[in-house]
């Protein structure tokens, strides 16, 4: 059973990333539903796990879009990498501070993903002051439905 609600886990976060970025888009913006998704299970059931849910949605993440393939997969692997780290230095397995650490997370993640395009393609990829500075805040807005999520598909059921 746990299979299962690990696969439902993988596979929602795929399908709510896809309609949110495709149809539910706010000013053009939309949450970074995996990357929540990543942090919420990188904190809940550790890095190894979260390690190839990160890289796998990382590459879905590179299809979706033009640029640099394999930036993605690299970004979400070595966030969860770090929340993995982290994890053992900060208790983070109630709402409050997985949310403080995303808001975190979320205002480095694009000039980390600049960076990366600079050392790979020889330019920075900028995706616009609006993505920087309003998609970490849409993040937090829908982190605790995705750490609830998480919390409630990835529970070891003691039978």
């Amino acid at each position: 059973m746990r299979i299962l609600n690990l696969a439902l886990v993988f596979f929602a976060g795929l399908f709510v990333q896809w309609v949110w970025s495709t149809y539910w888009t706010a000013w053009e913006l939309a949450p970074q539903i995996l990357l929540v998704l990543a942090v919420a299970l990188a904190s809940r059931e550790g890095p190894v796990l979260a390690l190839s849910f990160a890289f796998l949605w990382g590459l879905f993440y590179d299809v979706l879009r033009v640029h640099l393939f394999g930036a993605q997969a690299l970004m979400l692997t070595g966030i969860v990498y770090a929340v993995g780290l982290v994890r053992r230095q900060i208790d983070v397995s109630s709402l409050l501070p997985q949310a403080m650490l995303l808001a975190a997370i979320s205002f480095l993640y694009f000039p980390s993903l600049a960076l990366v395009g600079l050392m790979f393609e020889g330019h920075g990829f900028w995706a616009g002051w609006k993505q920087f500075l309003l998609t970490p805040f849409f993040n937090c807005a829908v982190a605790a439905p995705c750490f609830l999520f998480v919390e409630r598909f990835t529970q070891k059921h003691d039978f």
